[in-house]
Protein backbone atom coordinates (compact mmCIF):
# COMPACT_ATOMS: atom_id res chain seq x y z
CA UNK A 1 0.00 0.00 0.00
CA UNK A 2 1.20 3.38 -1.05
CA UNK A 3 1.50 5.62 1.92
CA UNK A 4 -0.34 9.27 0.94
CA UNK A 5 1.93 12.13 1.36
CA UNK A 6 1.37 15.32 3.81
CA UNK A 7 0.69 18.46 2.19
CA UNK A 8 3.65 19.44 3.04
CA UNK A 9 5.93 16.83 1.79
CA UNK A 10 5.19 17.57 -1.71
CA UNK A 11 5.99 20.20 -4.16
CA UNK A 12 2.49 20.42 -4.90
CA UNK A 13 1.61 21.11 -0.96
CA UNK A 14 4.15 23.95 -1.04
CA UNK A 15 2.65 25.32 -4.46
CA UNK A 16 -0.35 25.55 -3.16
CA UNK A 17 0.51 26.78 0.77
CA UNK A 18 2.51 29.71 -1.58
CA UNK A 19 -0.48 30.39 -3.74
CA UNK A 20 -2.78 30.21 -0.86
CA UNK A 21 -1.22 33.28 0.48
CA UNK A 22 -1.99 35.16 -2.26
CA UNK A 23 -5.47 35.01 -1.76
CA UNK A 24 -5.37 36.85 1.32
CA UNK A 25 -3.03 40.08 0.37
CA UNK A 26 -3.67 41.70 -2.63
CA UNK A 27 -0.45 43.94 -2.58
CA UNK A 28 3.00 43.86 -1.90
CA UNK A 29 2.32 46.19 1.31
CA UNK A 30 0.08 43.86 2.56
CA UNK A 31 2.33 40.54 2.13
CA UNK A 32 5.61 42.62 3.66
CA UNK A 33 2.42 42.95 6.67
CA UNK A 34 1.48 39.57 6.98
CA UNK A 35 5.24 38.53 6.75
CA UNK A 36 6.03 40.77 9.74
CA UNK A 37 3.27 38.88 11.71
CA UNK A 38 3.88 35.49 10.95
CA UNK A 39 7.77 35.91 11.14
CA UNK A 40 6.62 37.73 15.38
CA UNK A 41 4.69 35.12 15.88
CA UNK A 42 7.28 32.39 14.80
CA UNK A 43 9.29 33.85 17.13
CA UNK A 44 7.08 33.49 20.03
CA UNK A 45 5.70 30.19 19.41
CA UNK A 46 9.94 29.00 19.16
CA UNK A 47 9.90 30.66 22.72
CA UNK A 48 7.26 29.12 23.80
CA UNK A 49 7.86 25.96 22.64
CA UNK A 50 11.42 25.85 24.23
CA UNK A 51 10.05 26.59 27.17
CA UNK A 52 7.60 23.60 27.20
CA UNK A 53 10.68 21.47 26.28
CA UNK A 54 12.87 22.96 29.01
CA UNK A 55 10.16 22.30 31.66
CA UNK A 56 9.30 18.38 30.22
CA UNK A 57 13.05 18.15 30.47
CA UNK A 58 12.94 19.20 34.41
CA UNK A 59 16.44 20.80 34.35
CA UNK A 60 18.03 21.58 37.18
CA UNK A 61 20.03 24.72 36.47
CA UNK A 62 18.35 27.93 35.37
CA UNK A 63 17.32 27.57 31.58
CA UNK A 64 17.07 31.32 29.66
CA UNK A 65 14.98 30.59 27.38
CA UNK A 66 15.36 33.79 25.01
CA UNK A 67 18.72 32.73 24.21
CA UNK A 68 21.47 34.87 22.20
CA UNK A 69 22.00 32.42 19.74
CA UNK A 70 18.53 31.76 18.87
CA UNK A 71 17.78 35.70 18.74
CA UNK A 72 20.97 35.91 16.71
CA UNK A 73 19.57 33.08 14.26
CA UNK A 74 16.12 35.04 14.03
CA UNK A 75 17.92 38.15 13.46
CA UNK A 76 19.84 36.28 10.12
CA UNK A 77 16.78 35.23 8.87
CA UNK A 78 14.87 38.26 8.74
CA UNK A 79 18.08 39.79 7.50
CA UNK A 80 17.87 36.99 4.55
CA UNK A 81 14.27 37.67 3.98
CA UNK A 82 14.85 41.44 3.78
CA UNK A 83 18.15 40.93 1.26
CA UNK A 84 15.77 38.39 -0.52
CA UNK A 85 12.92 40.69 -0.70
CA UNK A 86 15.14 43.35 -2.12
CA UNK A 87 16.87 41.56 -4.32
CA UNK A 88 13.77 40.17 -6.26
CA UNK A 89 12.58 43.71 -6.40
CA UNK A 90 15.82 45.03 -7.90
CA UNK A 91 15.51 42.05 -10.47
CA UNK A 92 12.06 42.82 -11.26
CA UNK A 93 13.31 46.14 -12.30
CA UNK A 94 15.89 45.47 -14.40
CA UNK A 95 14.92 41.90 -16.09
CA UNK A 96 11.32 41.41 -16.05
CA UNK A 97 8.87 44.30 -15.53
CA UNK A 98 5.77 42.18 -16.06
CA UNK A 99 3.53 40.63 -13.49
CA UNK A 100 3.90 36.57 -13.53
CA UNK A 101 0.72 34.58 -13.38
CA UNK A 102 0.56 31.68 -11.16
CA UNK A 103 -1.84 28.38 -11.43
CA UNK A 104 -4.68 28.39 -9.48
CA UNK A 105 -4.70 31.91 -9.30
CA UNK A 106 -6.04 34.60 -11.17
CA UNK A 107 -3.88 37.15 -10.22
CA UNK A 108 -0.64 38.59 -11.99
CA UNK A 109 2.01 38.39 -9.10
CA UNK A 110 5.50 40.11 -9.45
CA UNK A 111 8.65 38.55 -8.13
CA UNK A 112 8.43 40.64 -5.23
CA UNK A 113 5.70 39.11 -3.84
CA UNK A 114 6.38 35.85 -5.37
CA UNK A 115 9.49 35.52 -2.27
CA UNK A 116 7.40 37.18 0.01
CA UNK A 117 4.94 34.44 -0.34
CA UNK A 118 7.83 32.11 -0.10
CA UNK A 119 8.97 33.97 3.05
CA UNK A 120 5.47 33.30 4.43
CA UNK A 121 5.09 29.86 4.14
CA UNK A 122 8.23 29.45 5.32
CA UNK A 123 7.17 31.26 8.50
CA UNK A 124 4.13 29.52 8.83
CA UNK A 125 5.49 26.31 8.39
CA UNK A 126 8.35 26.73 10.87
CA UNK A 127 4.88 27.46 13.38
CA UNK A 128 3.04 24.52 12.27
CA UNK A 129 6.67 22.71 13.78
CA UNK A 130 6.60 24.73 16.81
CA UNK A 131 2.93 24.10 17.24
CA UNK A 132 4.24 20.57 17.14
CA UNK A 133 7.32 20.63 19.41
CA UNK A 134 4.49 22.04 22.40
CA UNK A 135 2.40 19.00 21.63
CA UNK A 136 0.10 19.96 19.09
CA UNK A 137 -0.04 18.95 16.03
CA UNK A 138 -1.60 20.93 13.26
CA UNK A 139 -1.36 19.43 10.91
CA UNK A 140 -2.64 15.40 11.99
CA UNK A 141 -5.63 17.59 13.45
CA UNK A 142 -6.32 19.52 10.00
CA UNK A 143 -6.60 16.32 8.96
CA UNK A 144 -8.61 14.27 11.25
CA UNK A 145 -11.22 17.13 11.21
CA UNK A 146 -11.02 16.80 6.71
CA UNK A 147 -11.91 13.29 7.24
CA UNK A 148 -14.92 14.36 9.58
CA UNK A 149 -16.09 17.21 6.95
CA UNK A 150 -15.62 14.90 3.96
CA UNK A 151 -17.42 11.88 5.69
CA UNK A 152 -20.62 14.50 6.67
CA UNK A 153 -20.29 15.35 2.77
CA UNK A 154 -20.59 11.69 1.75
CA UNK A 155 -23.66 11.36 4.07
CA UNK A 156 -25.28 14.01 3.17
CA UNK A 157 -25.17 13.63 -0.04
CA UNK A 158 -25.74 9.44 0.02
CA UNK A 159 -29.07 10.43 2.29
CA UNK A 160 -30.14 13.01 -0.87
CA UNK A 161 -29.59 10.13 -3.27
CA UNK A 162 -31.44 7.54 -1.29
CA UNK A 163 -34.08 9.92 -0.54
Amino acid sequence: EKMKKSVFESVYGWVLLICSQFMVMGDTGKAIVLLIVVFHFDLITGTYASWVEAKKENKKHKVYFIESAKLRKSVVKGLCYIFLILGAHGLSHIYFDTPLNIPLSSKDFTATQLVIGVCIAIEIWSNVENFKRVGFDLVAEIKQISKKIWGLFHSIKNDRHDG
